[in-house]
C-alpha cells in the first residue's frame, strides 16, 4: 500500500520505467521466435507486478481525491482481511492527512507514524490502535462472538 505522496510519486515513476522494459522484453522474445503462448507465459511474472503497482497507484488516487466509494470498497475488503493496520492507514490519506499530522495529534515523533505505518501496526496493541482510529476521528471497537 502507497502511503506518502513520495512513495505515490516513485511509484509513478517506476510504473512508466516498467511499461518501457516490458515492451522491449516482448520485442526480443519475438526476435527468438517464440510463440504468443511462451511470450505469455515468460511475461505473466512481470505484468502481475505491474497489475499490482498500477492497482495501489489508483487506490492512492482515489483516496486521495475522497473518492468515498472506493474508500468504503476498500475498508470492507481489509476488514475481511483482517488488516487493521491498513485500514488505518487507508483512512489518514483519504482523511488528506500527512504523517507529521497524525504524528502531532497523536503526540508522536513524525518516525514513529512512519514505522507503525511500514508494519501496518503489527505488534502495536489495542490502546495504541484505538489512539489511532481516535486521532483520525473514528473508533476502534473490538467485537468478540
Amino acid at each position: 500500500m502507497i502511503r506518502t505522496e513520495a512513495e505515490y510519486r516513485n511509484t509513478k515513476k517506476q510504473l512508466e520505467g516498467f511499461e518501457l522494459r516490458f515492451e522491449e522484453k516482448v520485442t526480443e522474445l519475438k526476435k527468438l521466435n517464440l510463440t504468443s503462448k511462451q511470450i505469455e507465459r515468460a511475461t505473466d511474472p512481470d505484468r502481475a507486478f505491474y497489475d499490482q503497482l498500477k492497482a495501489e497507484v489508483e487506490t492512492y488516487e482515489n483516496l486521495t481525491a475522497g473518492n468515498s466509494a472506493a474508500f468504503a470498497t476498500l475498508v470492507a475488503a481489509l476488514t475481511t482481511a483482517g488488516s487493521v493496520g491498513a485500514i488505518l492507514i487507508a483512512s489518514r490519506i483519504y482523511r488528506s492527512m500527512k504523517q507529521s499530522e497524525l504524528a502531532e495529534r497523536l503526540g508522536v515523533d513524525p518516525s514513529q507514524v512512519s514505522r507503525d505505518e511500514r508494519t501496518e501496526y503489527q505488534g502495536a496493541t489495542a490502546d495504541r490502535l484505538a489512539a489511532v482510529a481516535k486521532a483520525l476521528g473514528g473508533q476502534l471497537t473490538i467485537q468478540y462472538d
